[in-house]
């Protein structure tokens, strides 16, 4: 056999060793709290797997425990609210949902609509304050993501892939 033959069977045999695949690039708009805990497990695997894993968020969010390092990168937009108050909107609605007493279920009821009614507004915000941030908006695009990982609990995951024109 002649040395190309031999040289095309090699190759042949060492591209069975190997797995084809691509890694893509993963734009991510999360959830809060338990949520946010929930999807970095799987964030996580996909840069494992050599994704490249870009995680949106507000400076509003709670996300990055500053004492750990991420693999993940993360593109911080300004919104019109502290850390402080969102974090305190969000533990009063937890607090009052988990630990007050419910003697009285229509003064609960009528008390955890204006805390959710609340909370939805900052999230919506947040949401509105990144689609109309032009600079942002820009940015996203020109990076080209292949896919937008969104929490189906959370608003403007949906809008966000349809700027992007991505899935």
């Amino acid at each position: 056999m002649s040395m190309k033959w031999l040289s095309l069977l090699q190759l042949v045999q060492l591209t069975c060793y190997f797995n084809s695949g691509s890694c893509g690039k993963v734009l991510v708009w999360p959830v809060e709290f338990s949520h946010w805990m929930n999807m970095k497990t799987i964030l996580d695997e996909l840069v494992t797997r050599g994704h490249e894993v870009t995680v949106l968020e507000s400076s509003a969010s709670t996300l990055i425990d500053p004492n750990k390092p991420l693999a993940m990168k993360f593109e911080t937009f300004p919104v019109s609210f502290t850390k402080d108050e969102y974090q305190n909107v969000a533990k009063i609605l937890i607090e009052t949902w988990m630990l007050v007493v419910k003697d009285y279920i229509w003064i609960h009821l009528s008390t955890m609509q204006r805390l959710f009614d609340q909370f939805s507004d900052m999230s919506i915000k947040i949401c509105s304050e990144a689609v109309s941030n032009k600079k942002l908006m820009t940015k996203l695009q020109e990076s080209r993501f292949d896919v937008v990982l969104a929490d189906a609990i959370g608003p403007c995951g949906e809008l966000l892939a349809e700027i992007l024109k991505v899935p």
